[in-house]
């Protein structure tokens, strides 16, 4: 039984927060192998059993049998008992369970993100390797990639496979490679926006008051709330409604994993996009601006040229 948050060991704590980061807990969000633990009265030590699938006590009991004492589920103190070969699992990811086919469960882990973003990195130990993360970033972004180009191929191709030969063609080959060059270098900026991202919202966070974990949590957070991009797949409307459900919820997650608030992560999360594009908004203007003032000046020049000639034909017939 480890803490969500930062997977320090959880037996014998007479509280329900984690000694080691203050994270509340309740017994609920653990699994327990019959047998393997016993819930002790906080008042005598009395010892109940586990029993049922979830391996809690009698929920019916409210009273202690050994002391009498008022009891329940928040007040048990869980210790291992020392004779068994206990096992304890944690709300894992559904992505990182045996349950079903692959598939099924990394769906399952992407309506998670959409929906209970807190619920998802509590699930997620802080010892957890970043490339789990990122390799769930990775497969949405190429699935997402995948399914929304399929249309638009497939309009490039119906006309080449009408002529006989075309495919084979030079120009064909060397288009298609160009295609997929721009796909490459799109798919690797965004995973470049993402790590961005995520170093200036931990800076942001750390200017702010700081937070209670190091940049990999925060990394944790933003890429695996990436997984609400797959909205992007719908045509017209869902690459907007993906990327603002991706910063909803990293908001939420990065104040659930650093134990900030939800404004404090707001401005954390949201500083680095609205930063992006103001720039990309101040460079538009100042392109926009260039051209219009080059316009402006080359009417000007040609019409003071056509009211110099005449000026110059009249001196040489004079």
């Amino acid at each position: 039984m480890r803490c969500l948050g930062c997977d320090y060991e959880l037996w014998h704590c007479t509280g329900r927060t984690c000694p080691e980061c203050g994270e509340s807990f309740s017994l609920r969000d653990f699994e327990f192998e019959l047998g393997s633990v016993l819930f002790h009265c906080p008042h005598c030590d009395h010892g109940e059993a586990g029993r049922g699938s979830n391996g809690w006590p009698d929920l019916n009991i409210e009273q202690c049998a050994g002391c009498g004492l008022a009891i329940g589920l928040d007040y048990y103190i869980v210790r291992p008992v020392q004779s068994a070969k206990f096992t304890s699992h944690l709300n894992v990811l559904p992505i990182r369970t045996l349950n079903g086919n692959w598939f099924s469960r990394y769906f399952q882990t992407v309506w998670f993100v959409m929906t209970k973003p807190r619920s998802v990195i509590s699930s997620v130990p802080i010892h957890e390797p970043l490339t789990k993360a990122w390799f769930f970033l990775i497969t949405t972004i190429a699935m997402t990639f995948v399914i929304s180009m399929i249309p638009t191929l497939f309009l490039f191709a119906l006309p080449l496979f009408s002529f006989s030969g075309a495919t084979s063609s030079p120009g064909v080959a060397s288009m298609y490679f160009i295609i997929g060059g721009q796909l490459m270098a799109v798919f690797v900026g965004q995973l470049l926006c993402v790590v961005v991202w995520c170093v200036m919202t931990h800076a942001i966070l750390l200017m702010c008051g700081g937070c209670s974990f190091t940049l990999k949590r925060t990394m944790q957070s933003i890429v695996y709330s990436g997984g609400a991009s797959l909205v992007n797949i719908v045509p017209c409307l869902g690459g907007i409604a993906g990327t603002v459900w991706w910063i909803v919820s990293a908001i939420n997650m990065v104040a659930k994993a650093q134990r900030v608030s939800g404004k404090k992560a707001s401005l954390a999360v949201l500083g680095p996009p609205i930063l992006l594009l103001c720039c990309c908004g101040g460079g538009c203007g100042f392109i926009i601006y260039g051209i219009t003032q080059q316009a402006i000046i080359v009417p000007s020049n040609t019409t003071q040229q056509l009211q110099v000639q005449p000026t110059e034909e009249s001196k040489s017939e004079n």
